[in-house]
């Protein structure tokens, strides 16, 4: 049953009718396996063939649930990568089939597993343990954003209980190498390209690893260079850059509120920033917030109400308490030196740049409200329900 498990989960690579084909051809195995005794009785015969068929209903049925999956993945990882163009170039799948002729790992059991880099991108496949030559056929999915590094492939041996993992071997595929096999190969856009490969283990005595290249270039990508050229793609990738980093460190999703700002220091720096007592920072905060939100457009709905609390929340403590404790302060240094009469009390220093600004930030936020609120992608058409 370990095979049946292990070639299950390429069947969802397959086509329905193929997977079907498959799975017919080891059910009729299996039932002549354990039902070619001649001298097994009759009811005894009937029984397992009763038994395989209630555990083939379960089979096929979870095989077809993995295949719509993988078929909703790739839609929606399509779907990911197409809402941030300026990033992606394209999308690479990774289907690690197996390696062989592996070097044993001296003293310990050999339990292979591959972890796969691009860029900043990291992937891990299953362990296999006790297994010299594992096949894996798992998918690895990463998104290209440049054209100038290399897919590493790192075949790594676990530790069963403690210490470190050891290194089998690895491989480096340039990717401009897998880019340029895709477009030589010719077909239609955004058709699968795939590309068998059987690489060799560099740093290992012997041993190789067999893949399954996939990629596919995201729709407009010709035209999109051809329109925006080099300059164009390079600052726009700045900008989708700084988006990230930003909205990450100020509303991150990962992170509890202890850990953003008793161990984060950019993300104290953004808090500070919003909590400015100057009008003029905590509007260019704001302004700088909003476009980041609703670029690309539409924005979330979640997001824009988020925006908008944190708005008027913090207003309550900048613009009420710290201006209620800048005056307290103002009055009682004006009525000590005596110079209220000369222009020293509070709210004579504010000039008509300021009242510019207040202004602003109130029209800012009732034009989110009314004008930008209802034309969001709203909470349930996001979440799917």
């Amino acid at each position: 049953m370990y095979t049946l498990g292990v070639a299950a989960h390429g069947l969802p690579l397959l086509s329905q009718s193929a997977r079907r084909r498959v799975l017919e051809e080891a059910r009729l195995h299996i039932m002549r396996r354990y039902t070619r005794d001649p001298a097994m009785p009759g009811p005894l015969r009937s029984l397992i063939g009763a038994m395989v068929r209630i555990f083939w209903v379960d089979i096929v049925l979870e095989v077809e649930a993995d295949a719509s999956k993988d078929v909703e993945d790739d839609a929606v990882n399509e779907a990911e990568l197409a809402a941030a163009p300026a990033i992606a170039w394209g999308m690479l799948q990774v289907l690690v089939v197996e390696a062989r002729n592996l070097a044993p790992v001296h003293g310990i059991g050999t339990n292979p597993y591959v972890r796969a880099v691009l860029g900043q991108q990291v992937r891990k496949s299953a362990t296999a343990w006790s297994n010299l030559r594992p096949a894996w056929n798992c998918i690895l999915d990463f998104s290209v954003v440049s054209l100038s590094g290399s897919l590493e492939l790192e075949v790594m041996s676990q530790a069963p209980l403690f210490g470190g993992d050891t290194r089998l071997g690895y491989v480096s595929i340039p990717v401009k190498d897998i880019v340029s096999r895709s477009q030589l190969a010719g077909s239609a856009p955004r058709m699968p390209q795939l590309s068998y490969r059987c690489e060799p283990l560099t740093g290992a005595e012997h041993g190789e690893l067999v893949l399954i290249l996939d990629y596919r270039p995201l729709a407009g990508e010709t035209s999109r260079s051809r329109f925006f050229g080099s300059a164009g793609r390079t600052l726009r990738r700045w900008a989708t850059q700084f988006r990230a980093f930003f909205l990450y460190h100020y509303w991150p999703c990962d992170k509890s509120m202890f850990q953003m700002y008793l161990k984060e220091p950019v993300d104290i720096a953004l808090l500070l920033i919003s909590l400015s007592p100057f009008v003029l920072v905590r509007s260019a905060f704001y302004t700088v917030l909003l476009l980041c939100l609703c670029i690309p457009w539409r924005p979330d709905e979640h997001q824009i109400v988020q925006f908008i609390l944190a708005f008027k929340g913090l207003a309550v403590f900048t613009d009420g308490a710290l201006r209620m404790l800048y005056g307290l302060a103002a009055y009682y240094s004006c009525a000590r030196g005596g110079t209220c009469a000369t222009g020293g009390t509070p709210g004579s220093g504010i000039g008509a740049v300021q009242i510019a600004f207040d202004l602003y930030q109130e029209i800012l936020v009732w034009c989110v409200c009314f004008l930008l609120l209802p034309r969001t992608v709203p909470y349930r058409m996001r979440s799917g329900s």
